[in-house]
């Protein structure tokens, strides 16, 4: 996790303070936290997040601290990794008999695996690509802390058998003259 954290970091050493740099590398790591079982994974706005100029002192006596900054960010909720729990499937519109093992088989996560957020995201997209599946959507159901688990559900809303879900193209044509 560590060196995935510092192989893509938006903030380097030297570089220029800017603020949307600062979140967006406090997202990114949230997110690498958040797929790799650490479930709880945040930072804390008002306290995670700590620019301090160097002392005026520091500054005379070195001048590579002229005008540098000291960004510290803290993360809370990394001191438990998280795994997969049980997912359970309710399917509203079951008049066409769609059985729970086609929904299992879309599921990119086991239970047991390292909870990974972006696999309940790929997971959503796979149900979204079956053609009688209206709408997919996975949410934590509950938390079980002594076991580390997460348990899931899957909401699945069903289409009718033979209707056509309307939808908006858009296209976008240049006129090229030859």
């Amino acid at each position: 996790v560590e060196n995935e954290i510092y192989a893509n970091r938006t903030l380097n050493p030297g570089d220029p303070y800017v603020k949307s740099l600062i979140q967006m590398d406090k997202d990114r790591i949230v997110s690498i936290l958040q797929n790799n079982g650490y479930f709880r994974a945040f930072t804390a706005d008002s306290l995670s997040t700590i620019v301090e100029k160097y002392d005026k002192v520091i500054q005379d006596k070195n001048l590579a601290y002229k005008n540098k900054v000291n960004v510290i960010i803290r993360f809370r909720g990394t001191d438990t990794r998280y795994t997969f729990g049980k997912t359970t499937i309710n399917i509203r519109g079951s008049r066409l008999d769609l059985g729970k093992d086609i929904i299992e088989r879309e599921l990119e996560y086991k239970e047991g695996d390292i909870y990974d957020r972006s696999k309940i995201l790929e997971s959503e997209n796979n149900l979204s690509r079956l053609y009688i599946i209206q709408i997919g959507n996975i949410s934590v159901d509950s938390i079980y802390e002594a076991e580390k688990k997460v348990h899931l559900k899957a909401d699945i809303t069903l289409g009718k058998k033979y209707e056509l879900t309307p939808g908006i193209a858009a296209v976008y044509l240049t006129n090229k003259l030859y």
